[in-house]
């Protein structure tokens, strides 16, 4: 299946727009990941140093992010609020096969509980379920409250516990997953 999602995607409160490696957005970006390193580890364990130690990791990261769109594997929005960078969403088609897609988010601490990543979650549903995906799903650990409460409120069913899913490095421990999906006309 080919997918051809709009690179860039409004609500009311927010934009989403398909990153690109410009110096502007990589100096935003990485000052987004740095200011926010603490409140984000030990769920995003990609931002933890060396692998996000700096800008031109994040040049690396945006080209990366640029190939994996051109090959249909991931899809990545940068999230702003009035212009201002606040997170990032992202769409990885985890089966073709069965149109399965897991989508993954984080936002700036300052920006939570304001409902941006509510709507964001909202704009890639709209979009990927246009483009003809049947199945959404949202991984997040046991113990992240702010992503599992995020997937609740969306409206997303829990289907069950991915036992020792993946190693933490941050906790030194393997981490059980919550898995939640929606179907397209639920």
């Amino acid at each position: 299946m080919f997918f051809e999602p709009r690179t860039q995607l409004t609500g009311d409160k927010i934009t989403l727009i398909k990153p690109r490696a410009l110096f502007s957005e990589i100096a935003t970006l990485f000052q987004l990941i740095d200011n926010n390193r603490k409140n984000l580890l030990p769920w995003l364990t990609l931002i933890q140093t060396p692998t996000l130690k700096n800008q031109e990791d994040i040049f690396k990261l945006l080209l990366e992010i640029e190939s994996k769109w051109k090959q249909q594997e991931i899809f990545t929005y940068l999230v702003y609020h009035n212009e201002t960078l606040i997170g990032i969403i992202s769409a990885l088609i985890s089966v073709p096969a069965n149109n399965g897609t897991e989508i993954y988010f984080w936002q700036s601490k300052e920006f939570t509980k304001k409902g941006f990543i509510q709507q964001a979650l909202s704009l890639i549903e709209k979009e990927f379920f246009f483009l003809g995906v049947e199945r959404l799903s949202i991984k997040c650990d046991v113990e992240n409250y702010t992503a599992r409460g995020i997937a609740i409120k969306a409206g997303y069913r829990l289907e069950g516990i991915m036992r020792h899913a993946y190693w933490n490095a941050p906790l030194k421990s393997y981490r059980d997953l919550y898995v939640f999906s929606k179907i397209k006309n639920e």
